[in-house]
């Protein structure tokens, strides 16, 4: 069996508050993800305000992260959708809560580049390649972590390649980002500064959207 980690990028019914999406989905539909057998690690992460000034709002309302240890095809999706645990539980829950047209998985590798603890604030940067930008270009300007070790209060940087989406599909993007913050004076900081936020965005070959979030461990 092959280790695979799945993002899933979530959002909620139109109907529902964030409030109510974040409930459900931590306390009705997690304890549903909880009983697939391949699931060896699964954190939630929520989506909060940011603090200081305003921002765009996020294209998102929750991210998943799976740990699969799953025996079964590669859709994109580390085998979840041939997972019969999965299509009981919490595939079937999905309606209740989730905006179901708009529901992306994104198949990774991953590699800790700053590896502090898991600990203050956390930031997901979701970055998709720019048309103009080739994919090598786009592959070499990710791989070196010196913009991360250069910003102040930075603890930790867990960068995500995407290597698979369902289908075969364009992913919708091609990186994800996870880092944490010592504070929130240190991350504001970071924010309000073009330069440091240019270049943990790559923004010269890649279209980034950073989404705040409270990550929830459950396995």
């Amino acid at each position: 069996m092959t280790d695979r980690k799945l993002f899933a990028l979530l959002v909620r019914r139109p109907d529902l508050s964030r409030t109510a999406f974040s409930a459900h989905w931590r306390d009705v539909h997690g304890p549903f993800a909880l009983r697939i057998p391949g699931l060896r690690r699964y954190v939630q992460n929520h989506v909060r305000d940011w603090p200081g000034p305003a921002v765009e709002p996020p294209p998102v309302d929750g991210i998943s992260e799976a740990w699969l240890d799953i025996d079964g095809p590669e859709d994109g999706t580390g085998g979840l959708h041939a997972d019969p645990a999965y299509l009981r539980g919490a595939r079937a829950d999905e309606p209740n809560f989730l905006d179901q047209t708009r529901h992306d998985y994104l198949r990774v590798t991953e590699e800790p580049v700053l590896d502090g603890a898991a600990e203050g604030l956390k930031v997901v940067l979701l970055a998709r390649r720019r048309p103009e930008a080739e994919p090598r270009r786009f592959a070499a300007a990710w791989s070196p972590a010196d913009a991360e070790r250069r910003v102040p209060g930075l603890t930790r940087c867990v960068r995500n390649t995407v290597v698979g989406a369902p289908g075969g599909s364009r992913p919708a993007y091609d990186a994800v980002d996870e880092l944490w913050w010592a504070d929130r004076e240190s991350l504001c900081a970071a924010r309000a500064d073009p330069a440091v936020w240019d270049a943990l965005c790559r923004t010269e070959v890649a279209e980034t959207e950073a989404v705040h979030t409270h990550p929830v461990v459950l396995r």
